[in-house]
């Protein structure tokens, strides 16, 4: 990128994958804070969107749900081409907004409250053992694969109620949404969408392992 007091900031392209290829580009972000803090970006494919590098703008935009509305016009950067259909992210918490993001995000954090995940601390303590013995043994690893993608994935199928047969599938496809959403690929989102079974058999797996044809985990079929 190049040197930040140069760049003109009319031409600042926060899209651009490159703009963060030496990790977050914090000089840029302080220029844009001191002299363009609501920053808009135009798109080469779509009109563009506003950019906000203050922290007091930023708090105000996600409190403000009637004017910022998730449900509205998405949360990505492109509309048009955003990583799946509007109607389908309207179907997940990220596309929510309140009362209905409230009562969804209400039953998720049942499950984080102190005491659940006190229970549950024994049960990842072991799997860390696990995983380490499995690395000892082997006498080598791939960290990233084998250690700081397989815990929390691990941890996280078993919070969802996620046969662990399936997490890797779960796995790829959540990468899949995510290299989705920084190319600005519909067709590729939906398609990792539609594998999660959305809408008529969206995964809802019980923690107990029963399946009933309304919460089957359909792998794309």
């Amino acid at each position: 990128m190049p040197q930040t007091d140069v760049v003109d900031l009319e031409q600042v392209d926060l899209s651009d994958l490159e703009t963060f290829a030496d990790g977050p580009p914090y000089e840029l972000f302080a220029r844009m804070r001191a002299e363009a803090p609501v920053h808009w970006n135009p798109l080469s494919d779509e009109p563009g969107f506003w950019s906000l590098t203050r922290f007091r703008d930023i708090e105000a935009v996600s409190r403000d749900h009637e004017t910022f509305s998730s449900a509205k016009g998405g949360v990505f950067l492109r509309t048009e081409r955003g990583p799946v259909p509007l109607e389908m992210l309207r179907g997940v918490i990220l596309g929510m907004d309140p009362p209905l993001h409230d009562r969804v995000r209400g039953t998720v954090q049942r499950v984080f409250v102190p005491r659940m995940i006190a229970e549950r601390e024994a049960g990842i303590a072991e799997r860390v053992d696990r995983l380490i013995d499995a690395v000892i043994e082997r006498g080598s690893c791939d960290f990233v694969q084998d250690i700081a993608v397989e815990l929390p994935l691990q941890v996280i199928a078993e919070l969802l109620g996620v046969p662990q047969d399936d997490r890797m599938l779960l796995f790829e496809l959540t990468n899949q949404l995510s290299h989705a959403a920084a190319l600005g690929d519909p067709d590729q989102g939906e398609q990792a969408i539609m594998a999660l079974g959305f809408p008529s058999t969206w995964p809802r797996w019980s923690p107990s392992g029963g399946r009933t044809p309304a919460t089957t985990w359909s792998r794309g079929s």
